[in-house]
């Protein structure tokens, strides 16, 4: 007889309304000359977010830091050229491996793709040619052929860029939608919730936003120019659907937060501007106080912090609580950096040559769903897998159960789930934990609130681990995603 045993189990956290955010005092590393941007993804496959930053020295190009909860621990430097520091970079498995790819840009005319080996070691770059000052690089499905694309901004030149994935991590020469704008960034998302990924930049110099809506596949509309707040200058876009209306609003740093409240058709209404600290950089979107809402964050260049406003559930948002980085903020990115369920920071501070961690310390937290093995597997046996402690019965909790957890499943709105796009099975988990099951596959549903493991051939299994996770149907969210969990990982010994 064999024992299935938990090497994680998937948990979360839910704030009470009172709770006040709180972040541990930064945790500065040093990383090198000139770091513009980071970002958090798991390049070696153990589960936890690692991380890139864009640098130039001591290298010209990605500095790399693997995690080992919650601490980062230096990996490798990636060359980018030799006089040529990274601008931007970003995490997506463009050669559909199963393994995170990186891709970063550079203050020249390239965008490299340092293809993943699938042990956190990388390729020699592969550089294609593009405009002049590419900034804020990402990676999206824009023609919708199951392979991401990258995108980029040209400051330099005042163009936008795509670059299509025909296949393995393989891009066509650069294509230019429009000219005239001078972009900090470009975001790739479905504004208009007709399944195509929209293009918006943030404009410094026209103090514009440009909006241009997917004609599909992979072309787009003129652009839409939507006047700054206040005649301010733009220097980060993001989206994300702050008043839980169902769409994605504008998330901008101009001079201040301001947000464009989305319509529903991608066409948006006055703007709204919230406090920040001095100068903010960049903003970005989470859930930080676990309420189920999206709070923001920004990277304040000249007060050397980050604020964090506190969503107050209509799209409104509380004053800035402010916490203390290095010097020159810029950029700020989040992700579960220790598996505790809650969202930490990492920033990055040109000035200070430096990478702020601010670990997660909100107070209040309760349980959220989570998954559960129950019974001792032996040949023909089948184990229960469990919906324990739901917080919300008016919802369901789709889960999946795959072979790996990375590259994971893109959503509609452009957050991931931690699982192999290839899952073995897919399960709605329904009210008051009562469990059907959606596909064919090893489970078997007897109804009860639970369903059942099939162990087709122990022996056979020995050593193989299976990744489970879960996300909230939840119809006053985007495309009706609510909160995404970290993967169950479950071990045959």
């Amino acid at each position: 007889m064999k024992q299935l045993t938990l090497a994680a189990l998937i948990t979360g956290l839910a704030l009470d309304a009172s709770a006040q955010i709180a972040f541990a005092p930064a945790v500065n590393l040093p990383v090198g000359l000139l770091p513009e941007e980071v970002a958090l993804g798991d390049f070696d496959g153990d589960g936890d977010p690692d991380l890139a930053v864009a640098i130039a020295g001591p290298v010209m190009g990605i500095g790399l830091w693997r995690n080992h909860v919650g601490s980062f621990v230096f990996h490798a430097n990636l060359v980018l050229g030799v006089t040529l520091f990274g601008t931007s970079v970003c995490w997506a498995d463009v050669d559909g491996d199963g393994d995170l790819d990186l891709m970063a840009s550079d203050a020249g005319t390239f965008i490299f793709v340092f293809l993943n080996h699938g042990n956190g070691t990388f390729a020699s770059p592969i550089a294609y040619e593009g405009g002049y000052g590419p900034r804020g690089i990402s990676a999206a499905d824009l023609d919708r052929d199951g392979d991401p694309d990258l995108v980029a901004v040209n400051h330099d030149d005042q163009s936008i860029e795509a670059l299509f994935n025909f296949g393995g991590g393989n891009f066509t020469p650069r294509q230019v939608f429009t000219n005239g704008i001078q972009g900090r960034n470009v975001l790739a998302a479905d504004l208009d919730r007709d399944g195509l990924p929209d293009l918006v930049t943030a404009n410094h110099f026209t103090r514009t936003l440009s909006v241009l809506r997917n004609r599909g596949p992979g072309g787009f509309a003129p652009a839409v120019l939507l006047p700054a707040a206040g005649n301010g200058q733009p220097r980060w876009v993001t989206a994300a659907d702050v008043d839980r209306d169902g769409d994605l609003d504008l998330v901008a740093a101009i001079d201040q937060l301001v947000v464009y409240p989305n319509f529903g058709n991608g066409t948006f209404g006055a703007p709204v501007s919230f406090l920040t600290g001095t100068q903010p950089g960049q903003a970005a979107a989470y859930d930080l106080d676990g309420d189920r809402d999206l709070d923001v964050v920004t990277a304040n260049e000249g007060s050397s912090d980050v604020s964090v406003l506190v969503n107050d559930g209509a799209g409104g948002f509380a004053a800035p609580v402010s916490f203390a980085t290095g010097l020159f903020c810029g950029h700020v990115t989040g992700a579960d950096l220790d598996d505790d369920g809650d969202i930490d920071l990492v920033a990055a501070n040109r000035d200070a040559r430096t990478v702020s961690v601010l670990m997660n310390q909100t107070a209040g937290p309760a349980p959220r769903p989570f998954l559960a093995l129950g019974g001792v597997p032996a040949i023909g046996n089948r184990p229960p897998i469990l919906l324990t402690s739901p917080t919300d019965p008016a919802h369901r909790y789709v889960a999946a159960l795959a072979l790996g957890s990375t590259p994971g499943i893109q959503l509609p709105d452009g957050r991931t789930l931690p699982l192999n796009p290839d899952p073995l099975f897919v399960l709605s988990l329904g009210q008051l934990g009562a469990i059907f099951t959606d596909s064919m596959g090893l489970l078997d549903s007897v109804g009860g609130g639970q369903v059942f493991l099939a162990i087709p051939d122990l022996t056979a299994l020995r050593g193989l681990t299976i990744q489970a996770a879960f996300v909230v149907v939840n119809p006053r969210q985007p495309f009706g995603i609510g909160e995404i969990s970290h993967p169950l990982a479950i071990r045959f010994e």
